[in-house]
């Protein structure tokens, strides 16, 4: 046997993956095949076989690179065999003789070739190195008293007619999960955006794929690949990607890819294969959480309405998300086992939007997935490190534990360091949805204007006739030549121009006035405020300031209920800062406006588009979970917004503190009990009182044996415990 340093150090990688396989009380060791090319690579095994005299005397590099290539990838198993013994020289009488991995095991009979004492060695060995493989569509089958089957652990789960279940530990990693994820994510965007270059040549390409699902997603020693390209496409730069789909697995398309009631197919584009991925992704966060993925299929099932009822287990359902598609998200979170498994669902929720020209693209997912890998890599070494300081596998000696330790510290100093990116990510991806998605300025006829988005569901029929009279019912309300106002409405509320439709983005966008901002004004919500303020570790505003919004909300609330009118979406996020620049957003929140309007609708009325999910910790408990809404649901937005101008932090921060609390009532008790009293000591008693009053006004009117549903008493009640009481709030 050769006595080649790096082989023997070659040798102690490979022998280093040996695990113990239980079962009973018998254990045997063994070593996964998929984890061979961890620790051989191709210049192991040229170095390995340079050695063989009839490559040693021809001393062509050529053709050890050759040699080594075809070993790595038709006989790696066999040599990693041969070279536990020592015996890798004779690989080449494999190679001559067609004998691959494939055909594993071998019997005595077989490797006549081989020296006697070799051949019993490899006869015996190959059951460590080829442990028996069961996939979900294998067939029974009779396996050889010697094979090894690699259970980790011997846990009994239960029995049935045809066995005994035994639990066994998952062969792959959470973290590998992650990896796998973002490299498909990377791999969907090469796709949409192909290019190539070689030898000065470049080609670019925009394309497609329009088959994703799991059936298409090989798993290739390790490593997830997407796989059948058949409806796939590649157009040139200058072209569109949507065309009109010819064929595709229905249950992992978007509803743009259908019209059921007109029965034709949709025109679709590289957006359909980020609904197929986010579907993906929702089976792997299953998956993750040791849920049964055939379960969630099943929940899914529904039927199609039209002319030709047609049922499915899709992601959608009425150009809407499927309920319970909607349902098993929220009971992934709730308590998960695995800790990042939220943000994962909370990018599924990102890509089924049913609004194609609203979803994400491949390229904005492709981060945030990159993340998710990275942090879960963290926390697999973590977990590495802190079950090696245990000794679980033997007592360490003090050098040892010494160096461990300063492993583990400097790991969890890596993360501390990466998660601190996190706020600021999130912070750079929040000030662009508020100045480019949700409100942007511009110019209408040399006025400086500012145009408020309001999406409605892509199920409402264009011109339905009850959907465009809340639109001008609302403008009417909006524009003070139709409705004049006075006081503090006037002041707080900005003019609205009108409004416009665009049908192919499903939306409307309603024009205001701005007379009073320059053209280097910038615009910022009070939420990103809050979140700005807090990442540059800049001084808040004056104390008087916040009181004088406080007051100028409530009352602005007020107004607009006296007129008959729900606002529907108060939250900081509709607190609207003009500001020069980020540097001086404190100076300016004492001339904060009120916007957001475009959800409200008069008091009246049932007419809803329906809530939207980015201010979901504003929403009451009880609309959150389908009461109708009214009065005193506005007042618990006005009281969250106090609630955060009070302590300057968002509520989301509040709540990420909180996720042992589920509910949404839980919460609101929570906050009640914890956070309102505090604010006594910074705000005063009536502040404090206010935002009380505000988060319960339907158990504090029902101590006072009043009804909260009654729309005039709910005002009266605002009014003398919320708005009298900030008026008296001075500093």
């Amino acid at each position: 046997m050769e006595k080649d340093h790096p082989l023997e150090e070659t040798r102690r990688r490979l022998m280093s993956l040996r695990r113990c396989a239980r079962f009973g009380e018998d254990s045997k060791e063994f070593i996964c095949a998929g984890e061979l090319r961890e620790v051989l690579t191709i210049d192991d095994i040229r170095a390995g076989i340079s050695a063989i005299p009839i490559l040693r005397d021809q001393d062509n590099e050529r053709d050890l690179r050759r040699y080594a290539s075809l070993i790595w990838e038709t006989s790696l198993t066999i040599f990693a065999i041969l070279l536990a013994d020592g015996n890798h020289q004779h690989i080449l009488k494999f190679l001559f003789r067609r004998d691959t991995d494939q055909r594993l095991t071998f019997s005595t009979d077989d490797l006549y070739y081989l020296p006697d004492l070799v051949r019993t060695h490899f006869v015996e060995r190959q059951w460590r190195f080829h442990p028996v493989t069961l996939t979900l569509d294998g067939i029974h089958r009779d396996i050889n008293p010697k094979a090894i089957l690699p259970f980790l652990s011997h846990i009994r789960s239960g029995c049935g007619g045809f066995g005994t279940v035994w639990k066994v530990q998952s062969s792959i990693h959470r973290h590998a999960i992650y990896a796998n994820v973002y490299g498909l994510a990377d791999a969907l965007g090469r796709i949409h955006n192909f290019n190539f270059e070689d030898d000065g040549l470049e080609f670019s390409r925009i394309g497609y794929h329009h088959d994703l699902r799991p059936a298409n997603i090989l798993v290739c020693d390790g490593k997830f690949v997407i796989a059948d390209f058949g409806l796939s496409k590649l157009k040139p730069d200058d072209q569109s990607s949507r065309t009109i789909l010819r064929g595709g697995q229905d249950d992992y398309l978007g509803p743009e890819h259908f019209n059921y009631e007109q029965w034709v197919s949709g025109s679709v584009g590289r957006q359909l294969d980020v609904w197929a991925f986010g579907c993906i992704l929702a089976e792997i966060a299953t998956f993750i959480e040791r849920k049964d993925v055939r379960e969630f299929r099943e929940k899914r099932m529904a039927t199609h309405r039209g002319e030709h009822p047609v049922t499915d287990h899709a992601f959608h359902l009425g150009g809407k998300i499927r309920p319970a598609v909607s349902q098993w998200l929220d009971e992934l979170i709730f308590r998960p086992a695995d800790p990042q498994v939220a943000q994962l669902v909370a990018v599924v929720r990102d890509m089924l939007n049913p609004n194609p020209f609203k979803r994400p693209k491949i390229s904005e997912i492709t981060p945030k997935l990159q993340l998710l890998a990275i942090d879960s890599m963290f926390i697999a070494v973590d977990g590495l490190l802190q079950e090696a300081f245990s000794g679980s596998d033997g007592i360490p000696t003090s050098n040892q534990h010494v160096c461990i330790l300063l492993e583990h510290k400097r790991v969890l100093a890596f993360r501390a360091a990466f998660t601190s990116l996190h706020p600021a990510i999130k912070l750079d991806y929040s000030l662009d949805m508020i100045r480019d998605d949700s409100k942007i300025m511009g110019y209408y006829a040399k006025e400086r204007v500012l145009i408020e988005w309001k999406e409605y569901d892509i199920s409402w029929k264009d011109g339905a006739e009850e959907l465009f009279s809340v639109m001008d019912n609302l403008t009417n309300l909006l524009d003070p030549e139709v409705t004049p106002r006075q006081g503090i409405m006037d002041q707080r509320i900005l003019n609205c121009l009108g409004y416009f439709h665009e049908r192919r983005l499903f939306r409307f966008g309603f024009i205001y006035s701005l007379n009073g901002p320059s053209r280097q004004t910038q615009l910022f919500s009070l939420n990103n405020a809050l979140r700005v303020m807090a990442v540059d570790d800049a001084p808040g505003p004056d104390l008087g300031d916040v009181f004088q919004l406080a007051k100028d909300l409530a009352a602005c609330l007020l107004a607009v209920h006296e007129v008959g009118w729900l606002h529907k979406s108060l939250s900081s996020h509709h607190v609207l800062i003009f500001a020069p620049d980020k540097g001086s957003i404190s100076q300016h929140v004492v001339s904060a406006v009120l916007s957001g309007f475009n959800d409200s609708r008069p008091e009246a009325s049932s007419f809803t588009l329906g809530p939207k999910q980015d201010f979901e910790h504003y929403r009451h408990p009880k609309y959150r979970t389908g009461t109708p809404f009214r009065s005193v649901f506005d007042y618990y937005g006005l009281g969250i917004v106090l609630l955060e101008l009070g302590s300057w932090e968002p509520i989301s921060q509040l709540r990420d503190r909180h996720k042992d609390i589920v509910g949404s009532e839980e919460f609101r008790l929570k906050l009640l009990k914890s956070y309102v009293p505090q604010l006594g000591e910074k705000m005063g008693a009536r502040y404090r009182n206010a935002v009380q009053a505000c988060l319960d006004t339907e158990g504090l009117m029902s101590s006072m044996g009043q009804n909260s549903e009654d729309f005039a008493a709910a005002r009266e009640f605002f009014k003398l415990k919320v708005v009298q009481s900030l008026a008296g709030c001075f500093a």
